[in-house]
């Protein structure tokens, strides 16, 4: 992809999305869809949520409209689409885990069979479905902060633009420009203190979906499995270390709680600003170089892999501890 259409295909949507929350935050005050304080809150007011129905209806209108452009396009975009649904509808009126799950499980399927067809054996099946739920509730689990989610997403994404380009998968990096797009026009609005609308359910499952195919796509298209797991650590070892440590003690671990890493840190004073750039330090520094390397070296990947995993759950431990 040239420089001028990154631009474009980053731009237009970046504004698009911007614009499109404006009327939203109009509409959702309107119709009072506020996420109100609780005891589980990092927000203090009222605040307009659901801004992901922005990013969904902009980027599933772009794959609609690209037709048999983009490979896998009808499945990524109703699948997506319904993903975003169920996000808005546990928005407006929450469900229970199995019923989340059952859908889950179903959209899951659902692309799987349109991608793969009947080519997979039923454990290559179980592995892609297990995956996209896990993204989904991952990133549905992290997006409890100002900027935090977001800023995960914008930066999972963008590596994977600059590796696509390098196996070959052109026909996928306007899609992957077009959700970062997306994603930054969110943030302007999100990543404020405090901010002006928050994703909801409906956007964390949408971008979580489309991070899990993002993956997806890039291992068949030849990147090692190392590349997505390196780029999403910092949420895979937060959120699988804090479902581990309220497993452990007892807690009813499928509530919702403010138990991770993230949560403490901003609940002892730190600032959701603050947390999302020592975030996107985490991501630059450490796990884009660690992704290259594993890219690279590929003989030596899950070695890498596995030292950025032990050394973050290092970490992770050490603040846990500080902050308990």
């Amino acid at each position: 992809m040239s420089e001028v259409s990154f631009v474009w295909h980053l731009l237009i949507p970046l504004i698009s999305v911007y614009v499109l929350l404006y009327v939203l935050i109009f509409m959702v005050r309107q119709y009072s869809i506020l996420d109100i304080p609780n005891s589980r809150s990092l927000h203090d007011a009222p605040t307009p949520t659901a801004g992901g129905v922005a990013i969904a209806l902009f980027l599933t209108s772009w794959l609609f409209y690209q037709g048999n452009d983009v490979p896998d396009t009808s499945a990524m975009a109703w699948a997506g689409l319904g993903f975003a649904i169920l996000g808005g509808w546990d928005d407006i009126a929450p469900k229970g885990v199995l019923f989340r799950v059952f859908f889950q499980l179903a959209l899951s399927l659902f692309f799987v069979y349109l991608v793969f067809e009947l080519t997979l054996f039923y454990l290559s099946v179980l592995i892609l479905v297990l995956a996209i739920i896990s993204t989904v509730n991952i990133f549905n689990f992290m997006d409890g902060a100002d900027g935090f989610a977001g800023t995960q997403g914008a930066l999972f994404i963008l590596p994977h633009i600059f590796f696509f380009e390098q196996i070959g998968l052109f026909l996928y990096t306007q899609y992957m420009t077009v959700l970062l797009g997306c994603i930054l026009g969110f943030l302007l609005l999100n990543n404020r203190n405090p901010a002006k609308i928050f994703m909801g359910d409906v956007g964390s499952y949408f971008i979580g979906f489309h991070i899990a195919v993002i993956g997806i796509i890039g291992v068949r298209g030849g990147l090692t499995v190392c590349v997505p797991l390196l780029l999403f650590a910092p949420f895979i070892v937060d959120s699988s270390l804090t479902l581990g440590a309220r497993v452990i003690s007892g807690q009813s671990w499928w509530r919702a709680h403010r138990s991770h890493l993230y949560q403490k840190i901003i609940l002892a004073g730190a600032t959701p600003r603050k947390i999302a750039f020592k975030l996107f330090l985490l991501n630059c520094l450490y796990c884009w170089p660690a992704a290259w390397m594993a890219y690279t070296f590929q003989n030596y990947s899950l070695l890498i892999l596995a030292g950025v995993y032990v050394s973050l759950s290092l970490v992770w431990y050490h603040l846990y501890k500080r902050y308990i």
